[in-house]
């Protein structure tokens, strides 16, 4: 006899189902809020996203460094790095996630759909291996809350975007469950996938480190395999365009980020920085607040990750884009849970960032919020 679909659905895990519907709700939620936006606000819209598609709900996920990851995995890098004339390149990213795109494109025969496919696909992954991760230490309580704050991250409907963040985050916390298992051959391989997604891959290390510390181990390579996959990129644009360090260059010439501590950053952003800037450092500052705040209720590994997350957008001298930082660090999702329960007020923080995630939606579909 021929099983019936309800026989695989009930071999679907519980824990499996409740991230299913967290992600349909509130995909679904966002999607509304986006599309209303795009049809009720009169703004110029991106002229590149109808090279792709016409499907205006559709378009809702896909702005700024989207276009050039869309680029990449369509035509591949540029041939030439354009430094004399000041001009922006595709060297500036990263290649594992349009690598992604150009795979499933194959089956999808649309590349923006295969951009969504990855993005989406990789957060439900991840949103699992983040609740098998948590589960080691907590209560089925306080990992299904940490849960539920990792879609209710200010920015977390990026993940759903044509953005490498879901990829990143997936690929960080299988780094993290494969140590904590004690598999480093995983860990190895992994994290030269994270180090070929995006550039700070290489603030994994020290949590890494401390979680091999407690343990006895001969793979000590496997704690360094970040930093390969960034190697590995820089002989690439080496090769190609006799630039070993081609994305730092052009991120100092075309996109104007120059190394910097990031408390100078923060005092350059509260005096002269424009409304994005003061904003962005108010909800780094909260962030880095509720690390000290949960210092002594999550791992060290956690808190390392996350402070060095915080802290890497400053040193490059901006505050653009904090919150897309922000988001990959799981953690802040379980210190909201754990800090939340003692406070017992996790439902109006919840209500609370839905409401801000919803804005910042509203406001992302048109390009118009540099804090993402």
């Amino acid at each position: 006899m021929f099983s019936t679909p309800q026989k695989y659905l009930k071999k679907i895990p519980a824990e499996l189902w409740y991230i299913l519907k967290l992600f349909i709700f509130s995909r679904i939620i966002l999607s509304v809020l986006g599309f209303i936006a795009v049809k009720t606000l009169t703004i110029p819209e991106a002229a590149w996203r109808s090279e792709y598609t016409s499907n205006a709900l559709l378009k809702i996920w896909a702005v700024w460094d989207s276009k050039w990851y869309l680029d990449i995995a369509q035509h591949g890098y540029s041939a030439v790095l354009p430094f004399n004339s000041y001009l922006e390149s595709n060297y500036a990213f990263f290649p594992l996630y349009s690598l992604c795109i150009k795979l499933v494109s194959f089956l999808t025969q649309n590349i923006f759909i295969a951009g969504l496919v990855v993005s989406n696909v990789c957060f439900i992954a991840a949103a699992w291996v983040f609740y098998k991760l948590i589960k080691l230490d907590y209560s089925e309580q306080v990992t299904k809350r940490s849960l539920k704050y990792l879609f209710l991250l200010p920015a977390a409907f990026v993940f759903s975007g044509i953005f490498a963040e879901s990829l990143f985050l997936l690929l960080a916390l299988l780094c993290f469950y494969n140590a904590r298992k004690n598999k480093w051959l995983w860990v190895g391989i992994f994290g030269i996938l994270l180090g070929l997604t995006k550039p700070f891959a290489i603030l994994i290390i020290p949590a890494l480190i401390i979680i091999y510390g407690k343990q006895i181990k001969l793979s000590a390579l496997a704690l360094f395999s970040p930093l390969i996959g960034i190697v590995l990129y820089g002989f690439y644009t080496l090769k190609e365009v006799g630039d070993f360090f081609a994305y730092s260059h052009l991120q100092q010439h075309s996109w104007g980020h120059s190394y910097s501590d990031p408390l100078t950053t923060a005092f350059v952003a509260l005096i002269k920085g424009n409304i994005h800037d003061k904003i962005s450092l108010l909800f780094v500052a909260l962030a880095i607040a509720l690390c000290v705040f949960s210092y002594k209720k999550i791992k060290l590994e956690y808190f390392v990750f996350t402070v060095l997350l915080l802290l890497f957008n400053p040193l490059t001298g901006t505050f653009a884009g904090s919150l897309r930082y922000m988001i990959v660090g799981f953690p802040l999702a379980l210190m909201l849970a754990v800090s939340s329960e003692e406070l017992e007020k996790h439902e109006f923080l919840a209500i609370a960032l839905a409401l801000l995630q919803g804005g910042l939606m509203i406001l992302w579909v048109h390009s118009i919020w540099l804090l993402v």
